[in-house]
């Protein structure tokens, strides 16, 4: 089975073999080994100050990202996009903050 999955049953998507918290499919988007807890997408917050957040991420070869805000969680405004390569690296991306700022990454294959 390709990336964890079983091809014979199409509702193994949704379960997470290795336990790190992320499902089969999401781990097949972010590039991560669906059968090794270790290997896992992690946004961090690597500094913070009244204008601007840096967060930071490992990208894997062939992943594309686009980093997102929202101050609702309802609305999503993309902040930065990252093409693709064909070797992993890891990104910083500063956001502009706001009293209320939420971030999310959207890892595509």
């Amino acid at each position: 089975s390709a990336q964890g999955f079983d091809p014979a049953d199409p509702a193994d998507g949704s379960v997470d073999a290795d336990g790190d918290g992320a499902n089969n499919q999401e781990e097949y988007a972010a590039g991560t080994d669906p059968k090794s807890a270790s290997s896992r997408f992690v946004l961090e917050i690597k500094e913070a100050t009244p204008t601007t957040v840096t967060v930071r991420f490992s990208l894997p070869a062939n992943r594309s990202a686009v980093v997102q805000s929202s101050r609702e969680l309802v609305f999503w405004l993309d902040q930065e996009s990252v093409a693709p390569t064909t070797s992993q690296r890891t990104m910083e991306i500063h956001v502009p903050t706001e009293p209320t700022r939420f971030i999310r990454v959207l890892v595509r294959p």
